[in-house]
């Protein structure tokens, strides 16, 4: 009679329900679960992925005939997928039950946190922003290329006078012309990235670069990404392209990876030589400048944003764990000097915030 009253169960229906599929880390989503059942009694379970956190409510109990569920969970930066409803269906006499697997898989999205970043143009100094390309053709810039005879249509304040008199005829300064080229942002997720107390480097790592692209977007640069794992995503412009980086920079998981690896497939690779390179990495192993190295001399244009794993695990452990920080950091230090060699390199202190960082750097 209880394997017959159990030969029902392949007609159990679960449903699940979230508030949102894509949400801002550190969101609370609600899931609601329905689950119903021939048998008189069954216990049913939602598997809450690893990585979010319970704020509210069981995502699971037991019932008759119906049941149904309603939870909330917080969503630090990741993807996560919620796999089909457990139920066990128990026969009236509780002397058996059988396990079966009812609903459909859900996924929910949680995106770097957004910022408002507006930074000034140059930050660096007098060198071209990046993202902005200086070609040896004439044009309107900043930077001297030349003095040319004065042309009909010049306007006055290209006049060089001082040359003018030395040689009694009109000239012209001649600028090189600057254009806005196309930025790709590499992010680095080797095993340094793993490092942090609650917020990852690889955390801020992500809010960096979606800080850039939406800033870079905003001033009219096409934005791409790079990183192991999402392989090459070819810049583009617009707000579906910016979703599209801020869902792969939510996939992104620190794993026992190279920088070298996705640096070997860039210079490779049939990017434009004139797209500006901004990598984001920790410099935690001479894998890092190497990486940098390879690109340079591929002729990319690079810049360097490194935040500081130990600025990131600041203010925890003892004094074994911060003689190793101290010690970790001076090693560091090291390979930024050896990286700057070939790229424009900013020291990123991950306490002073992204502003600061996207502001360095753009």
């Amino acid at each position: 009679l209880s394997l017959a009253f159990l030969g029902r169960a392949d007609r159990v229906k679960a449903s699940r329900a979230l508030s949102r599929e894509r949400v801002i880390e550190g969101g609370e989503v609600e899931l609601r679960v329905e689950v119903e059942c021939p048998s008189r009694l069954f216990r049913f379970a939602d598997r809450v992925p690893d990585g979010l956190e319970l704020v509210g409510g069981d995502p699971g109990g037991m019932a008759l005939s119906a049941g149904r569920a309603v939870y909330r969970v917080r969503a630090p930066r990741g993807v996560y997928v919620f796999w089909r409803v457990a139920v066990d269906v128990t026969d009236p006499l509780g002397l058996a039950s059988v396990r079966v697997e009812a609903g459909d898989v859900s996924v929910l999205t949680s995106l770097p946190r957004p910022v408002e970043a507006r930074p000034p143009r140059g930050a660096l100094g007098g060198r071209p922003p990046t993202g902005d390309t200086a070609f040896r053709r004439a044009g309107i810039g900043e930077e001297f290329m030349e003095v040319r005879d004065y042309l009909p249509g010049d306007p006055l304040k290209r006049v060089n006078w001082k040359a003018t008199a030395r040689l009694g005829r009109l000239m012209s300064n001649e600028y090189e012309e600057q254009r806005s080229s196309d930025v790709l942002i590499v992010v680095d997720t080797s095993p340094w990235t793993a490092v942090g107390r609650g917020d990852t480097v690889l955390d801020h790592e992500a809010r960096a670069a979606l800080a850039m692209a939406e800033v870079m977007m905003a001033s009219g640069r096409a934005v791409g990404l790079a990183a192991y794992g999402v392989g090459i995503v070819r810049p583009d412009r617009g707000a579906n392209h910016l979703m599209k980086i801020a869902d792969l920079l939510a996939s992104l998981r620190p794993g026992n990876v190279r920088l070298s690896m996705v640096a070997g497939v860039l210079a490779g690779s049939g990017m434009e030589r004139d797209c500006s390179i901004i990598v984001i990495t920790p410099m935690g192993e001479p894998d890092s400048v190497r990486a940098v190295e390879m690109l340079a001399r591929a002729g990319f244009r690079v810049s360097v944003l490194s935040p500081s794993p130990a600025t990131a695990e600041a203010g925890e452990g003892g004094r074994v764990v911060e003689a190793a920080i101290r010690l970790a950091e001076v090693r560091r230090r090291w390979l930024l000097a050896e990286a700057s060699r070939f790229a424009d390199v900013v020291d990123w202190d991950v306490r002073r915030g992204v502003v600061w960082a996207v502001s360095a750097v753009c």
